[in-house]
């Protein structure tokens, strides 16, 4: 055998078993699940991203879901999700848990057909990168970021997320939704799976 073959046999021998994620077509596949959570009620507005999920939900942040009525009492204002390539649909609350600061939204019947982001079912671990999104009704913002600390609900991650990313998803390498980030913080996949179960 030559010199020149046994370098090649080498370098085949020797090439590595795992090959690094594409990262690009992750975020391209994930764009059609970040979408623009507007609420309305009277002349308050606010407005979240979200990520859309499998049969017509979207998962979002629950700051501003709820308006004061004249009375005193409290109801969910009116919510209108934006999907890319869909256009604005009617949401209504569907469920919701304070602690997180998380809300379960459920799309019109016609949404059930909808591609939505898969769960991981493993949370992340301290050094894996994540890509951060965030729709401010005009585009999806992507960031790369990678898990600093992990605690018993929530992340902590080596870049504080822009405010427009509230309410958005965080996808692991295989293109899993793998957090959220929140107002109190990023809270992992099994977070979010507990809520889902109640629904």
């Amino acid at each position: 055998m030559g010199h020149g073959q046994l370098i090649a046999l080498l370098a085949f021998v020797m090439r590595p078993l795992w090959t690094a994620p594409d990262l690009n077509a992750i975020a391209e596949r994930a764009h059609g699940w970040t979408v623009f959570v507007d609420a309305r009620s009277g002349e308050d507005e606010t407005s979240a991203s979200g990520v859309l999920i499998p049969g017509g939900l979207v998962l979002t942040d629950l700051h501003g879901l709820f308006a004061r009525r004249p009375d005193g009492t409290v109801a969910p204002a009116e919510i209108v999700v934006v999907v890319d390539g869909v256009g604005p649909l009617p949401a209504l609350l569907a469920g919701f848990d304070a602690e997180l600061g998380l809300a379960v939204l459920r799309l019109p019947d016609q949404a059930r057909g909808l591609s939505g982001a898969p769960l991981a079912t493993t949370d992340p671990g301290v050094a894996d990168e994540l890509l951060a999104m965030g729709n401010d009704g005009k585009g999806v913002d992507v960031l790369g970021v990678k898990v600093d600390h992990v605690g018993q609900v929530w992340l902590h991650t080596t870049t504080t997320l822009p405010v427009a990313f509230r309410g958005g998803p965080l996808f692991d390498t295989s293109g899993n939704l793998a957090a959220l980030e929140l107002p109190f913080g990023v809270a992992a996949a099994s977070s979010v799976l507990r809520l889902l179960e109640q629904k």
